[in-house]
């Protein structure tokens, strides 16, 4: 069984979404996944799914319904009632943070600002470090302070040397998040998700993919208390001992034709299906 993941909707992907029709009807066993819920998912996937009678697994980051470019909460019943539309969790905030001390970049110039603000929680400036990040889900967030950002940006054109000693010595501003908040925070954004579910389709999803991957075994056991307990990944594999703890997709970026019936075919021989997912 070949798990395909796949984001937004465009006509590339529905070229490929009508291959893979194609291939299930001949027999071949394929599961379509989609993370986020973008509006296109009821646009264009959801007439795809009706015209070809294949369902689809949706993974909704909670927060973001109802906002622009994702589903509404009208869309989201009308797709589930069709009985095609298989809607689960990825999160309520979909959120990427800082998660150790260990520096990884220095935002340089404008197009470095685009690229990172979005972990400042505000533009970023020149000279702001950028420390190893992940999903907020599964990590414990590393906090920093704007004066100290603020500083380091001010002498980062004055010499490299000097600004990485001053980082060095301003280690102790940023600070981990509490490992007791971290699980409070987490509870509360599944319940945040929850809620969302329940408001929506009157129910509980079982269900999630992890934000960008990012996997926690504590997280796992809390969501497991809330009756969430099939996990997908976004490791690439076949799931020959399957198992609901780690299920494996192959993310297709650039879905070709030639690439997923490559991959199908691999995966029908155990060895080189476990040698790619070795060398993936």
């Amino acid at each position: 069984m070949l798990t395909v993941l796949l984001h937004d909707i465009k006509s590339l992907e529905m070229e490929f979404l009508n291959y893979v029709a194609l291939l299930i009807k001949k027999g071949y066993k394929i599961n379509l996944t989609f993370d986020d819920g973008y509006r296109s998912f009821y646009t264009d996937l959801f007439p795809f799914c009706k015209d070809k009678g294949i369902g689809v697994k949706i993974f909704l980051i909670t927060s973001r319904i109802n906002h622009d470019n994702y589903l509404s909460s009208d869309q989201i019943r009308e797709m589930d009632s069709s009985k095609l539309v298989d809607f689960q969790f990825h999160s309520h905030y979909h959120r990427l943070g800082f998660v150790s001390k260990r520096l990884k970049h220095i935002i340089r110039d404008d197009y470095d600002i685009k690229r990172f603000s979005h972990l400042f929680g505000s533009e970023g400036k020149i000279g702001y470090p950028v420390f190893e990040f992940r999903s907020l889900f599964a990590h414990r967030e590393l906090f920093f302070d704007y004066s100290t950002l603020n500083y380091l940006s001010s002498i980062y054109r004055e010499n490299r040397k000097k600004y990485l000693s001053e980082l060095d010595r301003f280690s102790d501003k940023f600070v981990f998040e509490r490992e007791e908040d971290f699980v409070l925070r987490i509870k509360k954004e599944i319940e945040d998700g929850i809620e969302v579910f329940k408001n929506i389709l009157g129910r509980v999803p079982t269900e999630i993919a992890w934000p960008f991957g990012h996997s926690s075994e504590i997280v796992k056991n809390i969501l497991k208390n809330y009756g969430i307990n099939r996990f997908y990944t976004c490791k690439k594999g076949f799931n020959y001992d399957f198992t609901f703890e780690d299920i494996k997709r192959v993310e297709f970026r650039r879905p070709t034709e030639s690439k997923l019936k490559f991959l199908y075919n691999m995966g029908r021989i155990k060895f080189l299906g476990k040698a790619y997912e070795l060398l993936s």
